[in-house]
């Protein structure tokens, strides 16, 4: 659709350069695409009515952050997401996501925030994960994820700032290092004391 449906177009498609198609920063963060000596290394287009699926090509930039939280996108999280090694921030939350999680995500050894809240997505955490040291952001509340996620997350060197989960009574997680356990659909979400 080329971005007629979006809340925000910031220049997409223009002919000014691609690092520029973006707000400038004007909110509270920049939206749009933000580069670095010419190299794409942000994408955040949040809350922008994106559908469709996400495609696998994202994975040619050397991203820093990804932002596709709270739009329409479908499909699963596909597997070449663990090519982009320097990523520190991705929001994947509140979209249409389905199927398990890619055990290559745990290559994403930098990153810090890890958003796959309210998505459909099933299984559970990879072991893998526990690579994932940097950790300091992680919500999965409101998925169909279920099990023990201490053995991948609450061991070793990972510290949250803030890690919520369905690990309420009627939740499908066990987590003692969740921060807050929400119930199964993420709605209503408590901090947690450990068990």
């Amino acid at each position: 659709s080329k971005g007629g449906g979006w809340r925000a177009t910031n220049g997409f498609l223009s002919a000014a350069p691609v690092c520029e198609w973006n707000d400038g920063g004007q909110g509270l963060a920049l939206e749009g695409i933000r580069g670095e000596s010419g190299q794409v290394v942000q994408l955040t287009l949040d809350m922008n009515s994106l559908q469709g699926t996400i495609p696998t090509e994202i994975a040619l930039f050397d991203l820093h952050s990804l932002g596709l939280g709270s739009n329409r996108i479908g499909g699963t999280i596909p597997t070449e997401l663990g090519r982009l090694t320097n990523l520190t921030f991705l929001n994947l939350g509140s979209n249409n996501l389905v199927g398990t999680l890619p055990t290559e995500l745990s290559a994403l050894v930098s990153l810090q925030t890890l958003f796959l809240y309210d998505n459909d997505l099933e299984g559970t955490i990879p072991l893998s994960y526990s690579s994932l040291i940097h950790l300091e952001y992680l919500f999965i509340e409101g998925t169909s994820l279920v099990g023990d996620v201490d053995s991948a997350l609450c061991q070793g060197d990972i510290f949250f700032q803030s890690f919520h989960a369905s690990c309420a009574a009627d939740g499908n997680i066990t987590c003692t290092c969740c921060t807050s356990c929400c119930d199964s659909q993420g709605a209503v979400c408590q901090d947690n004391l450990g068990s």
